[in-house]
């Protein structure tokens, strides 16, 4: 593998100019090359948002999807006209492998400089950057971007730099392209088929998950039914829905549904003041405003986005690809989510799930006797809720 990137064109001082070649994410433009038996572009433009904040594209061409190696970089000195740099060596690892839609891998090297200006500060630090994408149908594709940086020149408190982020995007069509993604043809005229190719791995955690609430939540969920009156359950159910309009404000705002907006705003006032902090309901009962449910994979499926594949994950309850993108936003655009401790964060979901479980336990209890071919039920009610919640 060979890289090199331009020299920046700007700096004040060679200093500064030092630290930010080894900030991942400084102001500054480059084009980094990599071959790797085939080529690969990463051009990485910076936008400046404020003085603390940069936003840091990265465009990467792949001329290839499937492949493995180790090698070494020579990296040429990157500096100002008035200073020669330094010269850097570094061995990398790179491993991609691509099962179905997603592809999974990894790429690691560690630069050490060796030689060049005296005055420029040396340089050795590692760089992991996981390699992680994801095609969705309608040739949508998500990716994050967690590409983790460690500089061991650094004091402690400064060494690592692991920024999070991540990518939905959607390629420019061309003549050669193809979809890795494709939705199954319907089953029948009128219906589509449901779209489930994790099926044994999501059946077996459906199972788990049904021991689960069998023998843990199901006691408890008993255990606080008869010491919690239902009418005291309703209110916490009350006040935890109230404390969650955030999300669904901006999702309302997002999917262009002003008055929902509105009315979510409204019931908020309301119910935060006459209902007691969201205990009571008096926006339902007294003013009959009804809430506009709304929620980021809802937001996502009105912008023209297919659900993905169906999942089902330990602990939590079913989901699309799309779905799971859309909790993620939804907890990054909760104010509670940075207000709240972790661990008390994760105690008040807990005691909301099983208050839930307990107002809900004639309704789970019918559902366990009537129901033969547990799996199919719930995956089917499921995507038929979903789908009618994006089309409402």
């Amino acid at each position: 593998m060979f890289s090199t990137a331009p020299a920046p064109v700007r700096a004040q001082d060679e200093s500064e100019l030092a630290t930010r070649t080894q900030n991942p994410v400084a102001d500054l433009i480059s084009a980094p090359l990599q071959n790797d038996v085939l080529l690969n572009i990463q051009a990485v433009i910076p936008f400046k948002l404020t003085n603390e904040c940069n936003l840091i594209t990265r465009t990467t061409t792949l001329l290839d999807t499937q492949f493995w190696g180790a090698s070494a970089i020579l990296q040429d000195p990157t500096a100002t006209d008035d200073a020669s740099g330094k010269w850097g060596a570094l061995p990398t690892v790179l491993a991609l492998t691509v099962q179905g839609p997603g592809a999974v891998g990894a790429l690691a090297n560690n630069v050490g400089s060796f030689a060049g200006n005296g005055t420029r500060k040396d340089v050795n630090q590692i760089l992991i950057q996981p390699l992680v994408n994801y095609d969705l149908p309608s040739d949508w594709c998500t990716n994050p971007l967690p590409i983790t940086i460690a500089d061991w020149k650094a004091d402690a408190d400064g060494r690592w730099t692991a920024p999070a982020g991540a990518t939905l995007g959607h390629p420019v069509p061309a003549a050669s392209a193809s979809r890795s993604v494709v939705q199954p043809a319907p089953g029948e005229p009128g219906e589509v088929e449901d779209y489930d190719p994790w099926e044994e791995f999501n059946a077996k955690t459906f199972e788990f998950n049904r021991r689960m609430d069998k023998y843990a939540l199901k006691p408890v969920a008993m255990g606080w039914k008869t010491v919690v009156p239902k009418p005291a359950g309703i209110m916490i159910a009350n006040a935890f829905d109230n404390l969650n309009v955030v999300p669904r404000v901006v999702n309302n705002l997002l999917q262009g549904k002003w008055n929902g907006a509105g009315r979510e705003v409204s019931r908020f006032l309301i119910n935060s003041t006459a209902g007691v902090a969201g205990l009571f309901d008096p926006a339902k009962d007294v003013w009959h405003i009804t809430q506009s449910p709304a929620d980021f994979g809802q937001t996502l499926g009105k912008w023209g986005i297919a659900p993905g594949p169906y999942l089902v994950l330990p602990f939590m309850e079913p989901l699309t690809v799309r779905d799971g993108i859309g909790k993620v936003m939804d907890r990054a655009i909760d104010p509670l989510t940075y207000v709240v401790p972790l661990i008390p964060g994760l105690s008040l979901m807990a005691g909301n799930r099983v208050n839930e479980r307990a107002l809900n336990y004639e309704l789970f209890a019918a559902f366990d006797d009537d129901v033969i071919d547990a799996y199919t039920a719930v995956r089917n009610g499921y995507l038929r809720r979903r789908e009618r919640r994006v089309n409402e």
